[in-house]
């Protein structure tokens, strides 16, 4: 067994003194240091093959916060699971700290009161596409933590298409009601239906909560009441973007000839969220706020969930892109970076990195098949989920999602990604519900 300290060049992966994994394997430790420390790591059980991996340490110093990263990374990679032996007082890796493949009592956690849920509105994919057959524009806004969308969709003759789009960036919100107030005279001045999708908690129409819109919510609530009624009165229909986008992703589905009655819809961006269609009700599902379970915590975020009162770590606080990875790499760093930075370092094998995005999809499959488990009625080779969101913009992160996915039991046969589906499915929804809530009784309250 390898010990001590070694050149970055020297590591090797070996299994009774043969290499055990193909070069390409060991892209991930390309950014460590040139000098390291060497524990070791082993698969499974005593007599199997040992993997070799290491940690920074400099001579005669206290190992730095970032010491477990090659060890993390290598387990990653190669699917280690436990840490059996350590080379001295450098290496500060706990047992035990690195990712397995399953953890049940993550998934059984979304079977207890600690999911949230709030059924919002009817809503049939069949009768949403038959409903696109009336000829007329309705207008379109997606109130997202970093962008407000809007956009005009003609829509007639089974078929809807965005016209007229435009974004604005922001930060917490910052000018965003000026523009809904710009949009709500167009859409009365031209006489608009309007759906929009709003990453935020609402009851009804009014916003009861948000984590990334404080300024928004600010201003909105002491000119509107923070209601969107009030906004654009007798023509509107609100939906948190879990709600859009599970009715825009279902409709597309449909109009493909794909019509599933029931669909699971992911968001990893900002924060983490989900929805479900079960028996013709569309329901908004908090999957971000459920406790994390230690095994899935590798990193040791300690950052509380801080929705409703709740003081333990939460799944969104390892998943999401603002509210875990970028905090966590502040944490780890000192150093502030967004997700499209950050996404950029994972795709080019930085370590920290990718132990953030590598955690972040094992957190996010265990997730998926918690809420599946809660909602779904079909055995698992007939359940789809589709994913959206920022942090799927990252090719490798997406392959990540789907190998962790894999190795879970009753996981969803089909996996979709929202891009190959369209732009932005939450927009679409949205367009989508301004018909179809106009046409069709909401769910009741």
């Amino acid at each position: 067994m390898m010990d001590g300290c070694v050149g970055r060049d020297a590591l090797r992966v070996v299994a009774h003194g043969e290499p055990a994994l193909p070069p390409h394997m060991y892209s991930g430790l390309r950014s460590l240091p040139r000098r390291i420390c060497m524990p070791a790591l082993r698969m499974g059980d005593p007599g199997k093959p040992w993997i070799v991996a290491g940690t920074e340490r400099g001579a005669n110093a206290s190992p730095r916060s970032t010491v477990l990263l090659s060890c993390l990374v290598l387990s990653l990679l190669t699917d280690v699971r436990d840490v059996c032996d350590w080379c001295g007082k450098g290496c500060n890796v706990d047992r035990g700290r690195l990712l397995p493949t399953y953890v049940p009592e993550q998934v059984t956690l979304y079977q207890t009161d600690h999911l949230l849920t709030q059924a919002v509105c009817r809503f049939e994919p069949a009768l949403a596409m038959a409903n696109l057959h009336t000829v007329q524009d309705v207008m379109a806004i997606d109130i997202g933590g970093d962008k407000l969308r809007s956009a005009i969709y003609a829509i007639g003759n089974g078929a809807f298409i965005k016209r007229e789009a435009s974004f604005v960036l922001s930060k917490g919100g910052a000018g965003y009601l000026s523009i809904l107030e710009r949009l709500a005279a167009k859409a009365s001045t031209n006489d608009l239906r309007v759906g929009i999708s709003s990453a935020t908690k609402l009851d009804g129409s009014v916003i009861t909560r948000t984590v990334n819109l404080p300024i928004l919510l600010d201003e909105f609530r002491r000119r509107y009441g923070a209601d969107f009624g009030h906004l654009f009165p007798g023509r509107s229909f609100v939906a948190n973007d879990t709600i859009t986008g599970v009715c825009g992703a279902s409709t597309r589905l449909a109009l493909q000839g794909e019509a599933a009655r029931e669909l699971t819809f992911v968001i990893c961006a900002s924060g983490l969220g989900a929805s479900v269609i079960k028996d013709g009700t569309a329901i908004h599902v908090e999957a971000g706020h459920v406790p994390l379970v230690d095994a899935l915590n590798p990193l040791g975020q300690t950052t509380p969930c801080g929705v409703a009162g709740k003081d333990y770590v939460c799944v969104e606080r390892v998943t999401a892109a603002r509210a875990g990875i970028e905090d966590l790499y502040r944490q780890k760093t000192g150093v502030a970076k967004d997700g499209i930075v950050l996404g950029k370092m994972y795709a080019d094998g930085d370590a920290l990195a990718t132990v953030l995005y590598e955690t972040s999809a094992m957190a996010l499959a265990h997730a998926t098949v918690g809420v599946l488990e809660r909602y779904a009625s079909a055995e698992p080779e007939q359940r789809s989920v589709v994913f959206h969101g920022g942090n799927f913009e990252v090719e490798k992160y997406r392959a990540a999602v789907r190998r962790d996915l894999s190795r879970l039991p009753r996981a969803p046969a089909r996996v979709i990604f929202s891009r190959d589906l369209s732009e932005n499915v939450c927009l679409d929804g949205a367009a989508v519900l301004a018909v179809y809530q106009h046409r069709n009784l909401p769910f009741p309250t």
